[in-house]
């Protein structure tokens, strides 16, 4: 009977205790409810602002891209004229460097020239000078 009593009263509040939760577990999922309802209204306002400033962002995009594609133009044009008054530098550049080269070269092959020059009167002299050293120091042995 006691133990009968006993899970009389464990059985109650056991009872009394899921009641209780399924009130609290009620309560918590109306207010995730209403919670959720007032996030998904926060959040169409907000779609709805971050469709209209991706609109006037696409707007002011498609002006900047126009603006600088006339600016592109306007530098393709500098751009090209630029290029042809370097085109035509370089070619006076060219000419006057091949002037330069050629009168360069004209003067290493008269420098070449000179140098062969002096280079066998060089060797000139000094067949003469081995030659009388070789004659004095024969006469200097036989003296």
């Amino acid at each position: 009977r006691r133990g009968v009593a006993t899970m009389a009263t464990t059985a109650w509040s056991s009872y009394s205790s899921l009641r209780r939760g399924v009130a609290t577990m009620a309560t918590a999922a109306w207010s995730s409810y209403s919670s959720l309802r007032r996030g998904v209204a926060t959040m169409a306002t907000a779609v709805w602002s971050s469709y209209s400033f991706l609109r006037r962002g696409v707007a002011t995009m498609a002006t900047a891209v126009w603006s600088s594609y006339s600016f592109l133009r306007r530098g393709v044009a500098t751009m090209a004229t630029a290029a042809l008054s370097s085109y035509s530098s370089l070619r006076r550049g060219v000419a006057t460097m091949a002037t330069a080269v050629w009168s360069s070269y004209s003067f290493l092959r008269r420098g070449v020239a000179t140098m062969a020059t002096t280079a066998w009167s060089s060797y000139s002299s000094l067949r003469r000078g081995v030659a009388t050293m070789a004659t004095t120091a024969w006469s200097s042995y036989s003296s």
